[in-house]
């Protein structure tokens, strides 16, 4: 795999330093920082992607095709360093490969700058692409410092991190962490949002199984509730 970096001040793609580095892939990366002379990237890293198989059995109706049965196609999140003055670069994981996790999120307003924490999404190793909850992970030490784990039977969307402030020197881990969930016992869907926020407004409007998603800010004075869900599910803090 190679990865390419352009200087913020290039006028063309001659200033692209490569970097080599063994073969993986990667949909989603968390957040990246300069260092002195070193670049660091974390990304949701998967040694390689086998989406054709599941996809077919997805249009043949089956819902909940196997996207991780297979070990090398399951993402986790890693540590990408490359030094460029001298075109060296490492990747490492960060956390036990047991942590199947993508979609990850950062403090937006803290876009470019070293992080302390980052949130992703935790999928189930088995029954398909169903997510079964959503960790808060210190970057610094590659630790896990909170997790909120779904029922059994109940599986959820993209996790959001939804910040109190849009400072950017505010702290990276002071606002709510937003997302929806599915009781398939039930066919209930739910908000969770710990404390709701002043203002955010989440925006999907799906029915059953949902992915990605966002939020703004409203400009009424609570939290609004997707159509057909259930707002201020289970408060568990992370």
């Amino acid at each position: 795999s190679r990865y390419g970096l352009l200087s913020r001040e290039a006028v063309d793609d001659s200033d692209i330093v490569w970097f080599a580095l063994p073969a993986h892939m990667v949909f989603h990366t968390l957040c990246a920082w300069e260092e002195g002379d070193e670049t660091t990237l974390f990304a949701c890293v998967a040694d390689r992607a086998e989406l054709a198989d599941a996809m077919a059995k997805v249009q043949k109706g089956q819902r909940y095709a196997e996207f991780y049965s297979n070990p090398a196609t399951r993402p986790r999140l890693s540590c990408i360093r490359m030094n460029r003055c001298t075109g060296e670069a490492t990747v490492e994981d960060v956390l036990s490969r047991d942590y199947i996790v993508d979609f990850p999120r950062t403090h937006p307003a803290r876009t470019g700058r070293k992080m302390q924490h980052g949130y992703l999404t935790r999928f189930r190793q088995r029954g398909g692409l169903l997510v079964q909850g959503c960790v808060k992970v210190c970057l610094s030490s590659g630790t896990v410092s909170g997790e909120v784990a779904f029922d059994k039977d109940e599986h959820g969307g993209e996790v959001l991190f939804v910040p109190r402030s849009l400072d950017p020197d505010a702290a990276d881990d002071d606002g709510w962490l937003m997302v929806r969930s599915l009781s398939t016992r039930s066919a209930r869907q739910q908000s969770l949002c710990p404390s709701p926020p002043p203002l955010p407004s989440p925006t999907p409007n799906q029915k059953r199984d949902f992915a990605h998603q966002y939020w703004a800010r409203a400009p009424g004075p609570a939290c609004v509730p997707c159509p057909g869900s259930q707002p201020g599910g289970p408060s568990r803090s992370l």
